[in-house]
């Protein structure tokens, strides 16, 4: 389904409020995926899957630096909000 309120309905955001950090409760130690959910299918992706994917639609979607902190205070790596921007026209328009 193409909702407004999430990042995954293919058009591009202004980039005025979208956030700098993020806060991670989880262990440090543990290894940050390469794609996480958040609420609102809000995508938070490793500089890997930016990639992986620039390497297929260069210049399509949108990457944002988040900066990932344990608890607030110690920056523990980055990642990317990633807003995707291209929709498929996957209808069958004459049927």
């Amino acid at each position: 389904p193409i909702r407004q309120s999430t990042l995954d309905a293919g058009r591009p955001i202004l980039p005025d409020n979208v956030p700098t950090g993020l806060n991670r409760s989880t262990q440090p130690d543990v290894p940050m995926s390469d794609y996480t959910i958040g609420i609102r299918r809000t995508a938070y992706v490793s500089q890997a899957f930016k990639d992986l994917v620039e390497s297929v639609e260069p210049g399509i979607h949108q990457f944002f630096p988040l900066t990932v902190k344990k608890m607030g205070r110690k920056v523990i790596g980055e990642l990317f909000l990633f807003v995707v921007c291209q929709r498929l026209d996957a209808l069958a328009h004459d049927l």
